[in-house]
């Protein structure tokens, strides 16, 4: 009985060491097609455009730079116009402690742009535009402008406004491949330091108007004061129009035009919308939802993409 249990062990062995050989090269071959796949992908990735805008600003030259990520190279270098644009959130917080908010892009002079160097190349970095001194900006939450305060015409509610230190940068860039020179692609996106998000072209034409409509005021265009920091200038420039035209916007047309461009709407509303029964009715999307009258609340739909980075100890902030 006891020799038969052992032979029987053992043949059970002897079966279990045919079964690793075949075990291992399925194990191998798994890894292998798995190995291929991401391979394949990335080469895929590799062999495709995508351009991307890197930001350079803790650097005594401050500077951002035009990539194309993909190996695969271009007919020719492509050089795309930039729309530059300092971001800032507006918050109005309510007695009961919830909040709403919005943000404000004011856009930056191209003429801020000291200089633009051409690698020649169609891949890796294209172009670096270098910026002047005062673009200087480091990326942490303690660098971040913060302001409190109440308006009088507004209750009991709070208002606090925050200016990044970065830029946000849209572009649209056009190209084509050596192999099909007549074929014109396109990528139109608009970057920050944490993010790139890929627009459409409806979404870049309400970009373009809503930066219109901001600079209907043409000081709401940031330029350089001396050599102060252009984020400090942007937010106490903001803070200034914004504590204006919100306490002055009853009795000032001219407060007005400045409140609902700093709130995302038309400046003439009021001439293109003389039926709005209420103030409500001009700034509540969720009442009137996307339309011309708040350019398809783009500056909406690029904060919910994560165009300005979250708070994670506060996350819906």
């Amino acid at each position: 009985m006891g020799s038969e249990l052992r032979e029987s062990k053992v043949g059970e062995a002897k079966k279990f060491m045919i079964w690793i050989p075949i075990l291992i090269s399925l194990g191998a071959l798994c890894f292998s097609i798995y190995s291929w796949h991401q391979g394949n992908k990335r080469q895929k990735y590799f062999d495709s455009t995508n351009f991307n805008i890197v930001q350079n600003l803790w650097e005594k030259n401050p500077s951002y730079t035009l990539y194309n990520e993909s190996v695969k190279p271009l007919n020719l270098p492509p050089h795309p116009t930039y729309m530059m644009y300092i971001p800032s959130k507006l918050y109005m917080i309510f007695p009961d402690g919830s909040r709403i908010s919005s943000l404000i892009l004011l856009p930056v002079s191209y003429d801020m742009v000291i200089s633009q160097i051409d690698s020649g190349k169609t891949v890796d970095d294209i172009e670096k535009s270098k910026l002047p001194q005062n673009f200087y900006g480091k990326k942490g939450a303690r660098d971040i402008r913060f302001s409190d305060f109440i308006s009088k015409d507004w209750g009991n509610i709070k208002f606090q406004l925050r200016t990044y230190p970065f830029l946000a940068i849209a572009t649209q860039v056009e190209y084509s491949y050596k192999d099909n020179p007549q074929k014109i692609n396109q990528q139109t996106f608009i970057t920050a330091p944490f993010n790139r998000i890929d627009l459409t072209p409806k979404e870049f034409k309400d970009l373009e108007n809503y930066t219109r409509n901001v600079a209907y005021f043409p000081q709401n265009e940031m330029r350089l004061d001396g050599k102060k920091n252009i984020y400090d200038t942007t937010h106490t420039y903001l803070l200034t129009q914004i504590q204006q035209s919100f306490n002055n916007a009853k009795d000032d047309d001219k407060a007005k035009k400045e409140m609902y461009i700093l709130l995302g709407v038309m400046h003439d509303t009021d001439e293109k919308y003389p039926d709005s029964k209420s103030q409500d009715e001009k700034f509540d999307s969720s009442k009137i939802g996307p339309s011309e009258l708040n350019f398809n609340v783009i500056t909406k739909v690029l904060l919910e993409k994560g165009l300005i980075p979250q708070d994670p100890l506060e996350p819906n902030y």
